[in-house]
């Protein structure tokens, strides 16, 4: 995920808290409340997608700001980030053979890689 893409994350979490950040005071039952109100609505995230968050989210969300500010808002870094993920030959093999072999297949990586586990490495051959 690159820098501008958790910048807007981070800009899009603001905007759900925001009405806590810039009110000027807040009893802790008004907070609750703006807790469980603010989870009961859908948002569009970056991506473009409606999302709800919960109670305990949104008010992570509020705590990561106090503490960090908007950089406490971006998503953190895979730890994996810049390294590929170990992925076995054999089965590098098998998926290879299969984009080649049936073209026409429309599976994800993961789906493949799925049916691999669940019906072992050596049922390559037979489909």
């Amino acid at each position: 995920m690159d820098e501008i893409y958790r910048e807007k994350i981070a800009l899009f979490r603001y905007g759900i808290i925001a009405p806590l950040v810039t009110a000027s005071e807040m009893s802790d039952k008004e907070r609750a409340g703006f807790f469980r109100d603010a989870s009961l609505k859908t948002y569009t995230n970056p991506g473009g997608k409606a999302v709800t968050y919960s109670e305990y989210t949104i008010r992570r969300y509020y705590q990561n700001y106090q503490a960090d500010g908007l950089d406490g808002l971006k998503p953190e870094r895979r730890s994996d980030c810049g390294h590929s993920r170990k992925m076995d030959d054999e089965v590098r093999t098998q998926i290879s053979y299969l984009h080649k072999e049936y073209p026409r297949l429309h599976y994800s990586y993961h789906a493949i890689l799925s049916y691999f586990d669940c019906h072992g490495k050596e049922t390559f051959k037979e489909i």
